[in-house]
This record gives structure tokens, sequence and C-alpha cells, in this order.
């Protein structure tokens, strides 16, 4: 996509949406401002105090207690009106921040541990509050034109927070940082008002978590998983995930430990999450869906354990900071852009309400599920005597070939489902809010226009029109002589939206 039209479609704000798109942004962007100072000052300030064997302790202790308590604040917020749990989230949150950085000041080591656990917690509940704000904020068509806006935002801000970490640490301190997180987060709740007021109504009849998400039991989950191999792989392809993420971050994080100390740690975190922001950014706007058109789903899931593997090579060959940060920049990337967009095309054609349960399983147990049994390996490894990073790289490699070899099962699985699906008549993709560049997804949509299902049929043709690069003529023509009424509406309300003149025309003429 070229940067006009990237620009046409971020710009794409109406009469009456300026002040709430403002306010939104503005949420997100306070947010990630704080999140990405508290980020590298909590990583630093561990580092600063502990030695570098104490870290995979951390990782368990995040992953189990961060784990529940993530899981206990979402079971209340289902009872909790949005407006209330935004409020009082955002209230705890500046009074914790200013009781952490009291607390830490009294240098009361154990402090540190419950600072890191606690910085886990705030882009879970802030952020995705923010999301959920935004849904009742927006109605479903304008969500579609303006996330990609609050999605810049939200990035803006995990750049600036970064860059603000690295050129003020030196100047205020590691530990005051923390301080500033508060006035962000203030002024994030703010925004939050603004947002709310703009909208002309309370949000009396929001929950401040999706109930239809959390409707689930273990043995439903596990019940699916056993029926469904597309499933089976799609989980272990998520707990490789988050293993290898915790393995890659222990060495990138012991190598920055061993080369620097006090806030010179913390400046070199925040300049390494400016870079990482910012080539996110430009590979997520510039080059993921063409990738994604060019090799498909089963490509672009395989890029991510790819490039790992080869750092992981270069990591193991060649130990020291340069190699783990191209090691840590190579999962990090990938995870934000790549196998983000891989991820949710292998989802899409699960049934909606298997994937609102699977995926609730999975931010709340696979994940962290994970990062447990890193830590528990690494503890292990460090237990037993093995400190050489080089063992761990080659650990990665282990990983990541099986990760490999899932990815090219996962192709198979998927268009295994979706020709299932489609045979079926059980295809739903209503619920989809991904642009679908996909080859193998555009090859099922066409199949899906000329379906008996007129609904199915329509929704799949007003994706294909928001397919980059399509070329919907061919297939308007075609579908303008369908005996299905509202398929030929759609039809013609596509081609008025793309501009097809000859089509409207022939229209005018009878055909």
């Amino acid at each position: 996509m070229n940067p006009s039209a990237i620009w046409r479609k971020l710009s794409d704000v109406r009469k009456g949406e300026s002040a709430r798109t403002f306010f939104m942004s503005l949420y997100l962007f306070c947010v990630m401002v704080a999140y990405y100072i508290l980020k590298p000052v909590s990583a630093a300030m561990f580092l600063n105090k502990f030695n570098i064997d104490k870290l995979p302790y951390l990782y368990i202790l995040i992953a189990g207690g961060g784990g529940v308590l993530a899981y206990l604040y979402t079971r209340l917020a289902l009872r909790s009106s949005l407006t209330v749990a935004v409020t009082w989230t955002m209230l705890i949150a500046v009074v914790c921040l200013i009781a952490l950085w009291w607390l830490i000041g009294l240098n009361l080591p154990w402090m540190l541990y419950v600072f890191n656990v606690w910085v886990s917690l705030f882009s879970i509940t802030l952020f995705s509050q923010g999301w959920l704000v935004a849904a009742n904020v927006f109605d479903s068509r304008e969500a579609k034109r303006l996330y990609g806006l609050l999605g810049l935002g939200a990035v803006a801000g995990a750049a600036i927070g970064s860059a603000v970490t690295t050129f003020t640490v030196k100047i205020v301190g590691t530990q005051n940082l923390i301080l500033a997180c508060a006035v962000m987060v203030l002024l994030a709740f703010g925004a939050f008002l603004g947002a709310v007021r703009q909208r002309g109504e309370p949000l009396v009849r929001a929950r401040a978590a999706d109930a239809e998400k959390l409707e689930f039991s273990a043995r439903d989950i596990f019940s699916a998983v056993a029926r469904y191999r597309h499933l089976q792989v799609i989980i272990a392809i998520i707990l490789l995930t988050f293993i290898v993420d915790e393995l890659v971050d222990f060495q990138f994080q012991a190598m920055a430990k061993h080369r620097f100390r006090g806030d010179q740690l913390t400046a070199f975190f925040g300049g390494f999450y400016v870079y990482l922001n910012l080539i996110s950014l430009v590979l997520q706007l510039f080059f993921t869906a063409w990738v994604v058109r060019r090799v498909g789903v089963g490509g672009t899931l395989q890029i991510m354990p790819v490039s790992i593997t080869v750092a992981s090579l270069v990591a193991a060959a060649v130990p020291g900071l340069v190699s783990a940060v191209v090691l840590r920049l190579s999962e990090a990337v990938n995870r934000y852009t790549f196998n983000r967009t891989g991820m949710e095309l292998l989802f899409l054609p699960l049934p909606s309400g298997l994937k609102n349960r699977t995926k609730a399983f999975v931010d709340i147990f696979v994940d962290r599920f994970g990062r447990g049994i890193a830590g528990i390996l690494l503890a292990a490894m460090l237990w037993a005597g093995l400190r050489d990073m080089r063992i761990v790289a080659i650990l990665t490699l282990v990983f990541t070939v099986t990760w490999i070899l899932l990815a090219r099962i996962a192709q198979r699985e998927y268009t295994d489902t979706v020709r299932s699906r489609i045979e079926r008549r059980r295809l739903e993709l209503e619920d989809a809010r991904l642009t679908v560049g996909d080859p193998g997804t555009l090859r099922l949509l066409e199949q899906t226009v000329e379906c008996a299902n007129a609904r199915q049929a329509c929704y799949a043709l007003s994706m294909l029109a928001e397919a980059p690069g399509y070329d919907l003529a061919p297939l308007l023509c075609r579908l303008s002589t369908s005996p299905l009424l509202e398929v030929r509406a759609k039809v013609y309300d596509v081609a008025g939206s793309a501009g097809l003149v000859e089509l409207l025309a022939m229209r005018g003429k009878g055909a």
C-alpha cells in the first residue's frame, strides 16, 4: 500500500467524529507513554538490584501471580459498568504508582518483584479497557474506519514513552520516572472523560469486560481441542511463541546487564523500545499486507520462527550484546507485525463462539503457561550451572525449529478447515475485523460470494472490496446476474463505492 492510500485510510474522520477520535487517541497515547516508561524502568531497576539468576523466578512469578490477578480482575470487571471500572482502575493506578515510588525509595528489595508484576498488569487493564471504551464510543462502521487512527496513537505513545525514558532518565533518575507515569495516567483519565462526554450518552449498560468471551470452562476448551486439529496447532504455536519470547528476553537482558549499570541501563532499554516501535510501525503500515498477499498464511507464520532461528544461530556463534539485540528485535518486531496478522488469519475459519472462548483461554492461561515453562527451564539451567548464553540460544533453536514445522502444518490445517466450513456453509465472517490479503483466504471469499447464503455472500463481497489491490470488476460483472436479489443489490452498492461507473451504467440499461 502506498503512503497516500495509507494516509487516506487513516484520515477518514467524518463530521461529528473528530472530538471522539481525538480523545480516544489521546487516551491510548497517554497509556502507552506511561507503559513504555514503566517497562524499561521496571526491568532496569530489577537488574540493577539482583543478579541475572533471579530473572527466571521473576518470569515464573509474573506468569503465576500475574496471571491469577489478571483473571480475578477480569471476573470482577464483568460485574462493573465500564465507566466505574475505568474510573477506579485509573485512580488506583495513580495511587499505586505514587506508593511504589515511595516504597522503592525505602530500598526494599522485594518491592521490585511487586513492581514488575504490577507493570505486567498495567497494560492488560488500562490498554484493554481503552479498546472496550472505543467499542462503545464508536459504532461498528465508525470503528472499522477509525481504529487504525487509534492504533497509530497507541504506537506513537509507545515510541514517545520510550524516547522520554532514554533522554530524561539521566536528568531525573530512573525511580522518579515512575511519577511521570502517574501524570500520564491522569491525562489518560481526562481523555476518557472527554470521549464519554462527546459520545452524548453515558456508558451505563457497558460492562468492563466482554462476558461472551469469558464464558468458557476448561472442559469446553479441552473438548474442542480434542475435536479440532486446527485448534491444537493454534495453541501449540502460541505456547511456543511465549516460551521463545522469554528465552530471547533472558539473553537480551543478561547481555544488557553485563554492559550497562544504573540509569544507563534504563536509557539503553528505552532506546531499544524506540527502535522496536518505529520498525514495527513501518512494517505494519507498508509491508505486512504485501507479505501476506505474496506468501499466504503459512508463509507469514514462518517468518517469525525462521528469523529467530537465524538470529539464534548468530547468538550461539558470536554471543554478545549486538547479537542479543538483533535476536530480541527479530522476535519482538515479528510478533507485533507478521505473526500477529498470521495468527488472526489462522483463527478466521473457526466458529465465532469457539474463536472467542479460545482467545480468552489463550490470553488468560496459555500466555502465562508458556512464560512459566520458560522461567522453569531457565531456573533449572542456572541451578545446574549452565550459565553460558550460547546454551540458551541453542535451546531457543530447538523450539523455533519445532515452531517452523508447526507453521507448515498450520497452513494445511487452515486450508482443510476453510474447505470444510465452506462445504457445510457454516463459515462465519461477520465478526472478522481483519483486512484480508492472504491468497488462500481470497479464494475462500471468492467461493463464498457464489454460495446460496445471501448474507454471507454479501459480507464476503464487502471484505473483498476492502482487500488491497484486489480487482473487483470481473467479479462484480459476474455477480450482477446473481439469482439472489440481496447479492445483486450489494454488487451495485460496492460498484458505486469503488467508482466502477461502467457497471452502474449497465444497471441503468437494465443489465
